[in-house]
């Protein structure tokens, strides 16, 4: 399991590496796996799921380790 302190909130919105904007809707268990998921929308309200691991983990990008998401602003609406 993550560290809480790591795991997306609904309404926080994170940035993806490409630079794309994604709203937190919720966090979700696999009912097959129990693997938790993070539910992410774009402004063009298109819905996502992807696997926590995979959303707070990171990609190679210029041959440099990035976050694949990082967090621009919390659920509060502070930036960051």
């Amino acid at each position: 399991m993550v560290n809480s302190i790591e795991k997306p909130e609904a309404g926080d919105v994170f940035q993806s590496y490409k630079g794309n904007l994604y709203m937190i809707v919720g966090r979700a268990i696999h009912t097959e796996t129990t693997e938790e998921m993070v539910i992410y929308k774009s402004d063009g309200e298109v819905v996502f799921v992807r696997p926590l691991s995979m959303f707070i983990g990171s990609v190679e990008l210029d041959g440099k380790k990035v976050p694949r998401y990082r967090k621009v602003w919390d659920r509060s609406g502070h930036s960051l």
